[in-house]
């Protein structure tokens, strides 16, 4: 459940849309692709997306955003 693509495919469609943000400049980062690492545009900011399973049978995923803005 950590692939990069389907959390923020999901996060897209649940959050940042309704809300009018449009996500862009995607990038999966391979070196970190086990643990769903990815960075990405979303209106001025540059946010590092991360995935965090918080259960030892990885029913349910976390998506952890940190974001900041370009100078």
């Amino acid at each position: 459940m950590n692939d990069f693509y389907t959390i923020l495919n999901y996060v897209n469609k649940m959050i940042y849309e309704p809300n009018d943000l449009t996500v862009n400049s995607v990038q999966e980062e391979k070196q970190n692709s086990r643990y769903g690492a990815g960075t990405f545009r979303l209106s001025s900011r540059t946010v590092r997306f991360r995935v965090a399973i918080y259960n030892s049978d990885q029913s349910r995923a976390v998506c952890c955003i940190l974001g900041k803005r370009r100078k």
